[in-house]
Order: C-alpha cells, then structure tokens, then sequence
C-alpha cells in the first residue's frame, strides 16, 4: 500500500515533428499529385515549422491546392495567423463569438506583452497558478484592459496557441509571435504614435555606436519591410539583421543591392566580422537581378574572409 507521501509518476507523449519522408506520404494520401514540387515550394518559402505537424500540414495543403503554389514566408505567415485565429467550429463561433479584425489585434497585443517583458507564457483568465510560474508569464488583462474574461479566453482557445499546461498558454510558434509584435509596431506608427519611442524600442546607443536591441532583432527586420525609415536605419547600422531576419524576398530588389552594398562596405576594413547566413535566409535574399552586384562585390573582393554561409 502506498503512502499519502508517495505519487504518482505520470508519462507524457509527445508528437514529434513530421520528417519529409511522413510529409511526403502525408500530402498523397491528402490528393497532392506532384508532392515532390510541393515539398521543394516548402523549402524556398521556409514553411516547414507549417508542415510538422498533421494539422499545420492540413493547411498546407489546403492552400498549395487552392493556389497551386506556396507563397513567399511572409505570406505563409499571414496565412497560417489568419487561420489559426479563426473558429472552425460554427456552435463555438455562435456560441462565443470573436470577429477577424479583434483576433487579430487582440494576439498582436499578446504577441508585443510577451515579447518585451521576455516571458513565454500566458496566463488563462480567472485561473489558480503557481507563483513561481506567474512570474515568467504575463496577465493578459494587462495587456487587454478593456477586454471582458470571457472575451480573452475565447481569443487563448483559438489554434494560434498551444494548449493550456499548468494554466498558461504559449504562441504556437516563436516565428507568429515575433511577426505579430512587429505588426502591432506598425500598427502604432500608422497611428501616429511616437516614432522615436517605437525606434527605441528597436535600437540603442553603446559607447556612441548605434545598435540593435539582440532580442529585437527578428522584430526589427519585419517592421522594416512595412517602414522605409526602420528599413535604412538597419541597413546602416546592422544590414546582417535584414538578411539573417523576417523576410528579404518581401524587400525591393533595388533596395536589397544598397543592403549588400552596404554590408560590404560595413565590414570590408574587418578581419572578423561575426556573421554566418544559413542557405535559408539567402535562398530568400536571392534574385537575378542581383547578379551583376554580387559578381562586383566578388571582384573587389570585398567580402569579409571570415563570412560563414551554411548550406
């Protein structure tokens, strides 16, 4: 018999992360005929944390049949949130209902509360949590003052998060969360907000050297594919963080010549320069356009010896 001291062990399972060989099976047996192109389209629009896992492969699915393509990562992005804050089930949507434009508002708010105060989780609404797990998450009344209980509850039971533990939730995707921080920035400079406090944010000043906040960087690289002024800011002071970051196919090509230019001429006098693109990042970067900038480059011989591309 056992004693009141003595509990129970539990055994927790976890799906794990589709391969490419389960994809492939997976997109036949859902009536994708050329699976191998639509593997490769997951590839180039780096949609694969969308395609690990059955219901986020669904979706894929769904949207390479309707399009007979995948769209640039952005546009995954913008797909999968549009998705994911929706209500699938119309007797809950009756039921509990939350429009489009609130969803989304309402998760980019979440998305910017978690992001600057550096804590993943999201405490559900009139919910008994454990004090040291209060502390590494975040109240989202705080952030949604005007929302009722109800109304946030129904926002943290749509897909965009991953289901509750312990009375918290979680972004379910780190990639989400930073997009939409980014989108709640603009949205604040399209209404006039403070651009110095919004760059702030984003930016700092050591030693006399303008830099970006590390933990800002992916944010900063989506605002500044929607913001001209964020967009050169970068490109002077740290053009890596547009190319390791967000989204460079979404940039203007024109713009994306002066982003090498610049990065070149950043680090041309360095022996070190710290940066390492993977094959990702510069798949999304490329276009032919490019070329005659890149075979220049290449002749000056002005990219730094050190310049680590992984492929």
């Amino acid at each position: 018999m056992k004693g009141p001291e003595e509990k129970k062990e539990h055994i927790v399972f976890q799906l794990a992360p589709l391969n490419e060989q389960q994809i492939h099976r997976f997109a036949v047996e859902k009536g994708v005929h050329n699976p191998n192109d639509f593997i490769k389209a997951i590839e180039r629009a780096d949609a694969m944390i969308f395609a690990q896992r059955p219901q986020d492969l669904l979706e894929l699915i769904q949207f390479w049949k309707s399009n007979g393509r995948l769209g640039s990562h952005a546009e995954m992005l913008d797909f999968n949130i549009k998705i994911k804050l929706a209500e699938h089930d119309p007797d809950r949507d009756r039921q509990r209902p939350l429009s489009g434009d609130d969803a989304l508002w309402g998760a980019e708010r979440l998305a910017a509360a978690t992001t600057l105060q550096k804590k993943n989780a999201i405490i559900l609404p009139d919910r008994p949590i454990d004090a040291g797990l209060r502390e590494v998450s975040i109240e989202p009344k705080e952030a949604l003052p005007d929302w009722s209980s109800d109304k946030i509850q129904t926002l943290l039971d749509r897909a965009i998060f991953d289901e509750a533990i312990y009375g918290t939730v979680r972004f379910h995707h780190r990639s989400v969360r930073e997009y939409l921080t980014a989108k709640w920035l603009k949205r604040l400079l399209d209404e006039g907000k403070s651009r110095r406090s919004i760059e702030d944010l984003l930016f700092a000043n050591r030693y006399g050297r303008d830099v970006v906040i590390p933990s800002m960087r992916p944010i900063a690289a989506w605002v500044a594919i929607s913001d001209e002024r964020v967009r050169n800011r970068l490109r002077m002071v740290a053009p890596e963080v547009l190319i390791e970051n967000g989204d460079p196919s979404a940039l203007p090509v024109e713009f994306r010549k002066a982003l090498l230019i610049g990065f070149t001429e950043l680090y041309a006098s360095r022996q070190y320069t710290g940066t390492s693109f993977d094959i990702t990042m510069i798949r999304r970067l490329a276009d032919p356009q490019l070329a005659p900038t890149i075979n220049d480059l290449l002749e000056r011989k002005t990219l730094g010896s050190d310049l680590n591309i992984d492929i």
